[in-house]
């Protein structure tokens, strides 16, 4: 039997979030006997290393990678170094930034099999500056993975993908880790939540995208319609301070409750009676999947892929995007009608069984297996012999890469 094929799975951070709680899902079920996963991350410190203790008691190796943004040319050749001297047969690279810079460095370390995922349609990144950088590395990416129809209907075109290289998988979640509710006031005292009162969350990245003030606004006009209510943001990010701004602004220090990131997702879940989600950009969010599994009821917004599972009135509530207003009003109705609410519950505890974790890691392993096997040869010699990227050679393919990627561009501008 082959021996296992090295494999860099490339993330932004290991803050909590979505993508990183699916990659330790993903990467703790893959076939240790065809497979030795690792995960490297572009970003250090403690607070984008929140899940490196969960990785590592699944046994997946992670390190920090010394590549910061495409214009780090230093950064870039010494993660390519990195990349051949461990004869890295396999790189997948998760979201945008791993998604650009990962396959640079694949490039010039010469790693033989590429797998790009795409979680969202990343609509509020794309530019006259980062387009090139996709068109150049889209010859030389085995498959390109979406997780919703919307990312995948959006990119395609604007990407110029080719079609028998993109692959739709829709993200999964374990449904027995949720399926069965915690003890509500327990988990309430180990989230300093009162017990008594009716919760209403969001929980997700305090990021611009997410629409966290939507759901500040529409405090104001639930406080007269659910007396005593409190509303919960569960997660931490960069718009952390504005949004506590807003809170004070908006005389709201009372009513709105910072809970930051948490680790047990079912716990949180079965704290919370309505969870709401308000976003601008999605692509497939796991969030959806959870309150599902976990029988809790959700309001969302039709962003990305939330359509392609999530029905109104019938397993959720889907309200406007930036409306404070039909945000509470969904709310309301979640918590005032039980029997209603339940009855959606159920249905989307039913939904959600087609995308249990087995089949979802099985569908993304077969992606792996099938672009393994087209490079079989190139990666079994590559794990037989310790290579290199020379100092010379590696700023030569960088120097020919940068003109490409000036030429690409100029063409690019030409024909926008």
């Amino acid at each position: 039997m082959p021996e296992p094929v090295k494999m860099v799975i490339l993330v932004d951070s290991l803050k909590r979030g979505g993508v990183q709680r699916g990659v330790l899902l993903q990467a703790a079920r893959l076939d240790r006997a065809r497979y030795s996963v690792r995960v490297w991350t572009l970003r250090s410190g403690e607070k984008n290393w929140e899940m490196a203790e969960d990785f590592r008691k699944a046994d997946i190796p992670v390190e920090t990678v010394p590549a910061r943004h495409p214009n780090d040319q230093p950064g870039i050749l010494a993660l390519a170094q990195q990349m051949a001297k461990e004869g890295i047969g396999l790189l997948n690279t998760r979201s945008f930034h791993p998604n650009i810079i990962g396959r640079i460095a694949a490039r010039i370390a010469k790693v033989p099999a590429i797998v790009a995922h795409y979680h969202s349609t990343y609509a509020h990144h794309w530019n006259a500056k980062v387009l090139p950088y996709e068109h150049l590395l889209r010859s030389g990416t085995d498959a390109f993975v979406c997780v919703s129809q919307a990312a995948r209907d959006y990119l395609q075109p604007l990407l110029r993908l080719p079609e028998n290289r993109v692959r739709l998988i829709y993200n999964g979640v374990d449904v027995a880790a949720f399926a069965h509710p915690r003890d509500k006031a327990k988990a309430r005292q180990e989230l300093g939540l009162p017990v008594n009162a009716q919760i209403v969350a969001m929980i997700g990245r305090l990021t611009q995208v997410k629409d966290v003030p939507t759901f500040i606004r529409a405090v104001p006009h639930l406080a007269d319609r659910l007396p005593g209510a409190l509303f919960a943001l569960v997660g931490d990010g960069e718009d952390r301070e504005k949004i506590l701004n807003l809170i004070r602004i908006c005389g709201l220090h009372r009513s709105v409750l910072l809970v930051g990131s948490q680790e047990d997702m079912p716990s949180v879940l079965s704290a919370v009676d309505c969870v709401v989600l308000p976003s601008l950009v999605e692509g497939f969010p796991r969030i959806l999947l959870e309150c599902f599994a976990s029988r809790t009821p959700i309001v969302a917004t039709p962003a990305g892929g939330v359509p392609e599972i999530l029905r109104d009135g019938e397993n959720g509530l889907m309200i406007p995007f930036s409306n404070s207003e039909s945000l509470a009003n969904a709310v309301v109705r979640t918590l005032s009608s039980p029997d209603e609410t339940r009855t959606r519950c159920e249905r989307a505890f039913r939904d959600v069984q087609a995308f249990d974790v087995a089949e979802w890691v099985q569908k993304t392993q077969d992606v792996f297996d099938r672009v393994v096997e087209r490079h079989r040869a190139t990666i079994a010699a590559r794990s037989k012999s310790s290579s290199s990227v020379g100092a010379v050679r590696g700023k030569l393919d960088m120097a020919r890469f940068r003109l490409a990627y000036r030429m690409t561009r100029y063409k690019e501008g030409k024909r926008l």
